[in-house]
């Protein structure tokens, strides 16, 4: 190195990658507390969403035995009339005084159920179903209870027939969009949890890559830092032997000097007649000139 040649404050560099390593170190941490803030909101909001799906599905399951309640207290019904018409006993009327009544309740329940647990869609097949019971009752079943030698008796039970094949229709039609939907609420939430696990999955992966990139760039940062402090201390190393050196160089030279000026005052003191001496005189002012310019130049080093 040469003596007009400064070197860097050790503090710079290795203070700014000790703040890099520290950025890292935060990046990291951040990272990891965002993994535990987003992996618990993903496992809510898929419980949240089976639960609802799953409620979904038990309703609808509700609402296909309630259906198949009604349509076999109908049937309880009809079996009731025709086993009265045909023996004329009124043993076979319990059954269908029974299940009039528990039908007419339900029906009356069902339209609020369906609505309650999200199945509107099958409203209108309960509303039909209903009228033709109502049908059923009032123009077939009545009739032949108050009479049940009627002429037209087989004609009431043809149109009887008619409307215990729509309310078969009907309670079918309600089967099946409870079936279905029961099958889509099942297909939603087994969506939903691959979904909650693909996410869950996707997001460690990706706090792990980011992770494994923050922990390599912290100990790239580590590494830095260790060699810029080792190449800072080889600096002050080398700054502080090239200062003994010059040091040295210095006191030789100036002991040079004065070893001149010291041998010359002496032979001036031992030999007064060299005191014209010119020479002697020279050598002198010659020394203390160098001996001057040598402090000018410590000092502009300094």
């Amino acid at each position: 190195m040469s003596p007009g040649t400064s070197a860097k404050p050790p503090s710079l560099d290795a203070g700014a990658l000790a703040v890099q390593f520290n950025r890292g170190i935060r990046n990291f941490a951040v990272a990891f507390l965002l993994a535990l803030v987003v992996l618990p909101i993903v496992s809510w909001w898929a419980i949240y969403r089976t639960q609802a799906l799953s409620a979904q599905i038990a309703a609808a399951e509700e609402s296909r035995i309630l259906m198949s309640r009604a349509l076999r207290y109908a049937v309880d019904e009809d079996t009731g009339v025709r086993g009265y018409l045909d023996t004329h006993e009124p043993a076979f009327l319990g059954p269908e005084r029974e299940a009039h009544p528990a039908l007419v309740q339900l029906l009356h329940v069902m339209p609020g159920r369906f609505v309650e647990s999200g199945f509107s869609a099958a409203l209108n097949d309960l509303a039909d179903f209903t009228q033709a019971h109502a049908l059923w009752y009032s123009t077939v079943v009545s009739p032949l209870l108050v009479n049940p030698a009627r002429r037209d008796r087989v004609a009431l039970m043809e149109n009887g027939n008619q409307y215990m094949d729509r309310m078969r229709a009907d309670a079918r039609r309600i089967q099946s969009n409870g079936l279905l939907v029961a099958q889509q609420s099942a297909q939603r939430t087994s969506a939903v949890i691959e979904g909650a696990l693909i996410v869950t999955a996707l997001w460690i992966v990706a706090v792990a890559i980011f992770s494994i990139l923050l922990q390599h760039r912290a100990a790239r940062g580590q590494r830095q830092l260790l060699e810029s402090l080792v190449h800072e201390r080889e600096e002050v190393s080398r700054l502080s032997e090239w200062r003994a050196r010059l040091l040295a160089m210095l006191a030789h030279d100036f002991k040079s000097q004065l070893t001149v000026l010291i041998g010359a005052s002496h032979l001036l003191e031992d030999f007064p007649q060299r005191r014209s001496d010119m020479n002697l005189l020279a050598s002198l002012r010659n020394a203390s000139y160098a001996l001057a310019e040598m402090a000018d130049n410590a000092i502009l080093l300094a």
